[in-house]
């Protein structure tokens, strides 16, 4: 059984890292690959991507965060009015919330630092 949480934790954890890129867009006009030349990128195409990508970074990220103390609070609170054997169970889950919870800082701080290397 705790494989399985684990498993489904791992899971969800890759969905919420890899949703933001895995989502379609669409547009009102009608696209001409043709149009797009390599070499008529200009600088503010790329602060205009970095814009975005340090904007949906940040949502992430804050959103990982608050759900990181709702969740770290209910276990305390568990944890504070469980018997031993609870308790002893909780400290055994909670390697699994700190891997998740350093997943989720890791996919949001290494690009951002990546990109203020490239600057």
């Amino acid at each position: 059984m705790k494989k399985i949480k684990l498993i489904i934790s791992i899971f969800i954890v890759i969905l919420i890292v890899l949703l933001p890129v895995m989502s379609n867009v669409s547009s009102a006009s009608q696209i001409n690959p043709d149009d797009y030349k390599v070499d008529e990128i200009t600088k503010d195409d790329v602060g205009t991507l970095a814009t975005t990508t340090g904007d949906i970074l940040a949502t992430i990220r804050n959103i990982g965060i608050i759900a990181s103390v709702i969740v770290i609070s209910i276990i305390g609170v568990k944890y504070m009015l469980g018997s031993l054997q609870e308790k002893a169970d909780y400290k055994k889950d909670l390697f699994t919330y700190v891997f998740g919870c350093l997943l989720l800082m890791l996919a949001t701080t290494i690009p951002s630092i990546i990109y203020d290397m490239m600057n």
